[in-house]
């Protein structure tokens, strides 16, 4: 006996569902957070040496340990994640704890970049800073077709620290001063590379 068509048709779209719904997409990126932690360390190690070098060993410690407290947050919630979709629980009961992680992570990198800016306020530090920020809305755009929820809440984040870095300059010198027009080319430019980034991942 044929089975029924609407069986038939169901089963395909269970199969696009298991390996491309919300729940299938979000335990990849679950995966891959937890996977590439240590090749996101090597950033981690680079702007410490940097804040060492710049700032003061103090600033770096201070730094590393922030952007490591990030890191675990993030992880061992998605880590959480993965065990209440295993027992059942559905996208709707984790998603805002996941994205609630994602934007402490986001945080942590956004303070990380600022002390750099502020405590070194020298135009190659500057440009490493931003170039950090950068690297990392990359990064976090990468997910915006798995964990849309939390990489645009880290693409906010990370804007608004770029935002308010202009806008702490332009207070301070009292106005667009040549040097600030030279900065805002500059996070146009890095802006303009991590669209680009993004829109073609």
């Amino acid at each position: 006996m044929p089975a029924e068509p609407s069986l038939v048709a169901a089963e395909p779209l269970a199969a696009f569902e298991k390996r491309y719904g919300e729940t299938a997409l979000f335990l990849a990126y679950a995966r891959n957070r937890r996977t590439q932690f240590a090749l996101r360390q090597g950033a981690t190690a680079i702007g410490g040496l940097i804040l060492w070098a710049l700032v003061s060993p103090v600033a770096a410690v201070v730094a590393v340990c922030l952007a490591l407290l990030g890191e675990g947050v993030e992880i061992g919630v998605l880590t959480l994640a993965q065990r209440r979709l295993a027992d059942g629980q559905t996208m709707a009961q984790v998603r805002g704890w996941a994205a609630a992680a994602a934007l402490f992570r986001a945080a942590t990198i956004a303070v990380c970049v600022q002390i750099l800016l502020v405590a070194a306020p020298m135009t190659a530090a500057e440009m490493l800073a931003l170039c950090f920020l950068m690297a990392a809305s990359v990064n976090a755009g990468f997910a915006l077709s798995h964990f849309p929820v939390a990489a645009k809440a880290k693409l906010w984040i990370f804007g608004l620290c770029a935002a308010g870095h202009l806008v702490h300059g332009l207070w301070y010198n009292a106005g667009l001063a040549s040097d600030q027009v030279f900065v805002v080319l500059q996070m146009a430019m890095l802006a303009y590379m991590a669209y680009t980034f993004i829109a073609y991942a």
